[in-house]
């Protein structure tokens, strides 16, 4: 096949991950297509991390190590892009790695499909060998309008109903493409820098294709969970809006996605004041409106996102309402020390009045539901409605 002779460049930022860096690089190295390069980028790492990448770049010719002193995530990335020589570029995670079959898969769909670029499902996982299948529409999208363009972005933002995720990995970019969107990254922007590259690579693309297999294995490591002190948490948060905002005011985009930026802006500001203040400081966002109904019940809250985490809130200042279990397909990403988040099969051993679903796209609940009755749980007892709003958009 065609695809086979062109060259893949693989882009692996490293940063103090001595315990997961061999099996990263070995994933790269056993892949089923072999014209690829791998780039190293030691970001200072203090750990023997470097030492692990000199090893392999003793050893493997198609591997390229470069040591520099730490400027984080952003700076680590362009020094890849800069030294990549293959038509694609991919990113892996250096506590990451990828099933044998990533990059062939991905080289095939973006040649075939002559998309700027493509997303695969991918696999949470953790320490504990915990496994949870992150699935994605098998679909081509079309960008070539302005308002196409704000279409998918007003999905992917407002319900996340895409399964595109905001970051660089599990994807296959075409290298010019990818070169000139990153460039759009501020080289300080060390928090939610994928958002702005996932905005530009919007803005740019024409088609983009996403594909329903689950080649990526992303690893939620226990002390990433950890709280950042609030300082270093209020400064990069405040960084991110700003770069959000900049990008929209340069863009057309910006015209067209005014409620939606306006309500992630106001729902980020919302996160920052409740993770800067005293603990019994919150701003919650939505609310359930038929609160009455659960009075004196059992309860099983599924989905622990925004929507969740604000009716958790709700509901447990009332001493009428029992939370018996509350549940997320994803629940290893969630770590909190007042409520452990559960897996959705839990449900199987509870007791429970109703579930209450939260999550604020009627095309999901109605998947969720689907899901929950063919777990045998009854129709009757599964509650949903669009969640109510404390602060409405004006714009």
């Amino acid at each position: 096949m065609n695809e086979k002779t062109e060259k893949v460049s693989v882009i692996v930022p490293i940063y103090n991950t001595e315990k997961y860096l061999k099996q990263c690089i070995d994933s790269i190295l056993n892949q089923s297509y072999k014209v690829i390069e791998i780039i190293l980028i030691d970001d200072g790492s203090t750990d023997s991390s470097g030492s692990i990448c000199n090893y392999y770049r003793d050893r493997c010719e198609n591997i390229l190590c470069i040591h520099e002193e730490n400027g984080g995530l952003v700076k680590a990335r362009k020094t890849g892009i800069r030294f990549a020589s293959g038509k694609y570029i991919v990113f892996v995670d250096s506590d990451d790695y990828i099933e044998n079959n990533f990059i062939e898969e991905l080289v095939l769909h973006i040649s075939v499909s002559d998309a700027e670029f493509v997303h695969s499902g991918f696999t949470i996982c953790n320490d504990k060998e915990e496994r949870i299948i992150v699935e994605c529409q098998e679909v081509v999208y079309n960008l070539q309008s302005i308002e196409s363009k704000s279409k998918f972005i007003r999905d992917f933002f407002s319900h996340g109903k895409l399964g595109l995720t905001p970051s660089i990995w599990s994807k296959i970019f075409q290298k010019e493409f990818i070169k000139d969107c990153y460039e759009k990254v501020p080289i300080d922007q060390q928090y939610g820098e994928d958002i702005i590259c996932l905005l530009s690579c919007i803005e740019k693309a024409n088609k983009v294709k996403l594909i329903n297999k689950a080649l990526y294995n992303y690893r939620v490591r226990e002390e990433s969970l950890s709280h950042t002190g609030k300082g270093k948490y209020l400064k990069s948060e405040m960084g991110l809006l700003k770069s959000l905002i900049t990008f929209f005011d340069g863009s057309e985009l910006g015209l067209f996605l005014q409620d939606e930026l306006y309500g992630y802006l106001v729902q980020r500001i919302g996160n920052i004041l409740n993770n800067i203040a005293t603990p019994n400081f919150y701003i919650p966002n939505f609310y359930f409106k038929d609160i009455r109904k659960l009075y004196h019940n059992r309860i099983v809250l599924y989905g622990a996102g925004k929507v969740g985490m604000d009716y958790y809130r709700q509901f447990s200042v009332y001493r009428t309402i029992d939370i018996v279990l509350w549940i997320d397909k994803k629940y290893m990403l969630y770590n909190l020390d007042y409520f452990e988040i559960s897996p959705v099969n839990s449900i199987v051993s509870c007791v429970f009045d109703y579930v209450v679903i939260a999550v604020s796209s009627i095309d999901t609940s109605l998947e969720i539901k689907q899901e929950l009755i063919r777990n045998g749980v009854e129709e009757q007892k599964i509650l949903w409605d669009t969640p109510c709003k404390y602060i409405q958009s004006s714009l």
